[in-house]
C-alpha cells in the first residue's frame, strides 16, 4: 500500500498537479495558534491550503509558501463573539447559541467556498461547525482539529466516567437561550439535510480523522478513541525546556477575555505572605479593580504580555495560578511548573480535573473560593515532590507524543 501512495504522489509531482485542503478555523487565538504547526507542515509538502480566519490573525502565517489566507464575511459578527467569550464561557445555552448562529452566517459562504475551490479534504476547527455541515452536504472528506478535549457521550458511556448530575445542572440554567440555539438548528437541519451538530456530539470526531493537540494519557478517556484520532500533544518546540530558570515568583494569569470585579484582590490576599514576587496578567480592563494598597513592592501587574513574555514567567513560577486553558497548562507542564487552576467553565474543569488526576497541580471547581482555600492550596503546591514527578512524567508524554507526522502521512494518503 505505502508503495502505491508512493508512486501516486510522484505521479501526482510529475503532472504538476497540487492537491488542496480547505482549512475552516475558529478564529480565536487560542484555537488558530495551535493549528499552525500542522498547516506549515503540511504546506511544506506541496499541498495548497486555503485557510480561513479572520485578518488580525493574518500575520502568523506570513512564512507559508503554499497556503493562502482568506477573510470570512460577517467579521462584526465573530468580533462580536470573541469579545464576548468570558461571558458566554459560564453559559451553555449561549455558547450553542453562537455557534448555531455564526454557522446561519458562514454557511452559504463555506458551501459556495468548496463548489468553487473543489478541494480533496476539509479541516475544520472542532468550533467550526459550518465546515463540517459543508464537508458533509457535498460529500467531501473531512477531518478535525481540536485544541480542547474531546467530549464522546459512546466514550463516556464506555468508561463509565459521566460526569455528576451536580455539574451538568449549571448547564440547563441557560434553558431560554439553549431554546433560541435549537430553533436555528432547526433551521439548518431542515435546509441541510439534518447535518447540524447536536449539543451532544460538536465536540465529538464523529468518526472523521481527528486531531488533538494532548497525548492519551493526558485527555480524559484518550486510551478509549479509535484509531481514526491522533494525539499531537502541542507544539513543544516553541518551549526552551533546557534553559535552567530560577523558580522566584507567583504567576497569576486567570483568563484574557472576561471580567471579574472580585478575583484579583482575593488572589493578592491569598499569595502575599510566601516570600515570591507576584506577577499577575490582569487582561482588558480587569487592572481598574485591583485595590492598590494591595500592589507592594513584590507585586508586579500587566495588562498584557507578549508570548514569550508569558512563556518566560510561567518558567521562573514556583506556582502557576491559571484559569485552565489548554496552552497555559501545557506550557506550566512544558516548565515543570506547579499549578492552581481556578476554572471559569465547565470545560476547563474537566481539565483541571486531569491536571489534578495526573499530578501536576490542584484544581477548584470554579472561581468562587475562599482566600483560605487558595492560600492552603498554594502552601501545598511548593515544594510538593508528587506534583514534581507529575509533571517530569506527564511533560516526557508530551515530548514524546509531539509529533505531526504520522498525520501528515494519513491525510497526504487520503488525498492521493
Amino acid at each position: 500500500m505505502a508503495n502505491i501512495v508512493e508512486r501516486r504522489k510522484i505521479n501526482l509531482l510529475i503532472l504538476g498537479v497540487m492537491k488542496k485542503i480547505i482549512y475552516f478555523s475558529y478564529p480565536a487565538e487560542g484555537h488558530v495558534n495551535p493549528s499552525i504547526k500542522l498547516c506549515k507542515m503540511l504546506d511544506q509538502k506541496n499541498l495548497k491550503i486555503i485557510y480561513y480566519t479572520l485578518p488580525d490573525q493574518f500575520e502568523k502565517f506570513r512564512e507559508f509558501k503554499n497556503l493562502e489566507l482568506r477573510a470570512y464575511p460577517h467579521e462584526n459578527i465573530l468580533n462580536k463573539y470573541l469579545a464576548e467569550a468570558g461571558t458566554m464561557s459560564h453559559k451553555f445555552g449561549y455558547t450553542q447559541y453562537m455557534l448555531f448562529d455564526c454557522t446561519r452566517n458562514l454557511i452559504e459562504y463555506a458551501i459556495d467556498e468548496v463548489k468553487k475551490e473543489k478541494p480533496q479534504l476539509i479541516m475544520n476547527d472542532v468550533f467550526a461547525m459550518w465546515g463540517k455541515i459543508a464537508a458533509k452536504y457535498l460529500k467531501i472528506p473531512m477531518a478535525i482539529f481540536s485544541c480542547v478535549f474531546l467530549m464522546d457521550p459512546s466514550i463516556s458511556k464506555k468508561s463509565g466516567n459521566k460526569p455528576p448530575i451536580s455539574e451538568l445542572l449549571p448547564l440547563l440554567s441557560d434553558w431560554p437561550t439553549m431554546l433560541k440555539a435549537m430553533r436555528i438548528k432547526r433551521k439548518l437541519d431542515k435546509k441541510y439535510d439534518r447535518l447540524t451538530d447536536s449539543p451532544m456530539n460538536f465536540l465529538s470526531d464523529q468518526g472523521a480523522l481527528t486531531v488533538v493537540t494532548s497525548t492519551k494519557v493526558f485527555h480524559p478517556d484518550g486510551e478509549l478513541f479509535g484509531s481514526n484520532v491522533y494525539f499531537i500533544g502541542n507544539d513543544v518546540s516553541q518551549y526552551k525546556t533546557d534553559e535552567v530558570t530560577e523558580k522566584d515568583i507567583i504567576f497569576v494569569s486567570i483568563g484574557t477575555m472576561y471580567e471579574n470585579k472580585t478575583i484579583w484582590n482575593k488572589v493578592l490576599r491569598s499569595v502575599s505572605d510566601f516570600g515570591y514576587k507576584i506577577v499577575m496578567v490582569a487582561y482588558n480592563n480587569n487592572i481598574k479593580y485591583i485595590d492598590q494598597s494591595l500592589v507592594r513592592d513584590k507585586v508586579k501587574i500587566y495588562n498584557k504580555l507578549s508570548l514569550e513574555e508569558y512563556q518566560k514567567y510561567i518558567r521562573r513560577a514556583k506556582v502557576f495560578i491559571n484559569h485552565g486553558g489548554m496552552n497555559s497548562v501545557t506550557m506550566s507542564i512544558m516548565y515543570h511548573t506547579p499549578m492552581l487552576v481556578c476554572p471559569n467553565t465547565f470545560e476547563r474543569h474537566n481539565t483541571g480535573k486531569v491536571v489534578e488526576k495526573t499530578k501536576c497541580g490542584l484544581t477548584f471547581k470554579n472561581q468562587n473560593f475562599s482566600e483560605e482555600m487558595m492560600r492552603n492550596a498554594v502552601a501545598e503546591l511548593i515544594n510538593n515532590a508528587e506534583v514534581s514527578k507529575g509533571l517530569e512524567k506527564i511533560s516526557n508524554e508530551f515530548l514524546k507524543t509531539s509529533n505531526c507526522n504520522e498525520v501528515v502521512e494519513e491525510i497526504l494518503n487520503k488525498l492521493c
